[in-house]
């Protein structure tokens, strides 16, 4: 098993997420994750990035990877309806504060706090792997496509910004 590099266990650091994605599907009750640090029964969940089952753009983080000391942000609005489009997605973190982003417009949030956990939590340091359009759940794969995934160890977008129009740079 790779080792988790640190930008990938950002704890209480900024941090943002981005990637460009195209849903096969509009199928609303079924949870699609774009990039996650999940296990299945062994908590040591650190963070999934999805559309979720009521069909939001969603952020969920443990704290300390049990299941029940955990954040989920989302959007209060539906995500884009159309199948067989590229839409950016981007979920930021500044301070205690969580933004998320699609294709460049910073979405209206709500916030569920389970357990313990707070916006300004550490997210758990995890040894799992990184995963891209899955999670260990096998019911979790993403319908589509997912292009361009950048993590970055600081705030990238903290305000509406014009999402990048040619692939990231290789480093």
């Amino acid at each position: 098993m790779a080792k988790s590099q640190p930008f990938l266990n950002p704890g209480s650091s900024n941090f943002t997420i981005e990637a460009w994605v195209n849903f096969s599907a509009a199928v609303s009750s079924t949870l699609y994750s774009i990039v996650a640090k999940t296990t299945s029964g062994t908590n040591t969940s650190s963070f999934s990035f999805s559309r979720n089952t009521a069909n939001k753009l969603a952020f969920a983080f443990w704290s300390d990877g049990t299941g029940g000391n955990y954040v989920i942000i989302s959007t209060t609005a539906n995500f884009p309806s159309s199948t067989g489009v590229w839409n950016h997605v981007a979920v930021t973190r500044s301070g205690s504060t969580f933004y998320l982003f699609i294709d460049g417009v910073s979405q209206t949030i709500t916030t569920s706090l389970n357990g313990t956990a707070t916006l300004s939590s550490p997210i758990f340091a995890s040894e799992t792997p990184i995963t891209v359009g899955a999670s260990a759940d096998p019911n979790y794969f993403l319908n589509g496509y997912v292009q361009d995934v950048r993590i970055t160890n600081y705030a990238r977008y903290t305000a509406s910004f014009t999402p990048p129009t040619a692939a990231f740079p290789t480093l």
